[in-house]
């Protein structure tokens, strides 16, 4: 469904798909020690790691758009879901 508004180069089909949002943490980096100096290494909250209940609205070549409860600003995740008819 696109507007004639709607500038984005790929097209994207509009969907109503429950899936999981899994809230992955962190690994640990060392820095190197010229960037020690200058760069702080920031992390999303520990708490809100596990799995979360969302669903797919709509899917591109370029990205996805799903709703669900907001995790923290630079959450790293793993999302998992079935098309129907693809699995």
């Amino acid at each position: 469904m696109t507007s004639k508004t709607d500038l984005r180069r790929a097209s994207r089909i509009a969907l109503n798909v429950p899936m999981v949002i899994e809230s992955i943490g962190q690994p640990s980096i060392k820095l190197h020690e010229s960037l020690e100096k200058v760069y702080e290494r920031v992390n999303s909250a520990p708490a809100s790691e596990g799995k979360h209940p969302g669903t797919l609205r709509d899917l591109s070549t370029n990205g996805a758009f799903i709703s669900g409860e907001p995790l923290p600003l630079l959450s790293r995740v793993a999302l998992s879901f079935e098309l129907p008819d693809f699995g």
